[in-house]
């Protein structure tokens, strides 16, 4: 079974469409040089497509060990590509991760974002954050001085 779910496109400050999405599908295009290639369990798909929606401009996986879904996309006043949504694995991907209270339970989601650049070959950075049961981000919004705004959900009291 080929599963492919898209989350929100966003439209950059070029005209350019960004997508974020899950995938578990090895045929899911990326093109030259991406971040990452190769497919986990299920991972977050992030693309880049010019503004007449006919060429793909850059695309790349991102996940650790378990099922990863990418719900939330942005671009900072930089270029830099955001991408966010939920996560069943422990880590994410990115040379400057954190943890900020994370879930230590197995089979249960905590929100992520993470920073590419603009071409999609360099993962910049990424962050966990959950509390001791599922987490999901639904909205993720970068304001004019690059501050990053998250609203999501948790079935935990502690947030």
């Amino acid at each position: 079974e080929v599963r492919m779910i898209l989350a929100m496109p966003f439209l950059g400050y070029e005209g350019n469409v960004f997508v974020a999405g899950y995938s578990t599908s090895k045929k899911h295009p990326v093109t030259a040089n991406p971040y990452d290639s190769s497919l986990n369990l299920g991972d977050i798909v992030v693309s880049k497509l010019d503004k007449t929606l006919e060429n793909l401009l850059s695309s790349t996986f991102l996940g650790g060990s378990s099922i990863d879904e990418g719900k939330c996309i942005a671009v900072d006043s930089e270029d830099n590509i955001y991408v966010g949504g939920r996560t069943s694995s422990k880590k994410i991907p990115g040379r400057k991760s954190v943890n900020i209270r994370t879930s230590k339970n197995n089979y249960v989601d905590n929100i992520f974002v993470s920073m590419f650049d603009n071409d999609l070959t360099t993962l910049v950075k990424s962050a966990l954050l959950g509390g001791g049961y599922d987490d999901a981000l639904n909205l993720m919004e970068i304001d004019r001085n690059d501050n990053i705004f998250l609203i999501g959900t948790t079935s935990v009291a502690s947030h």
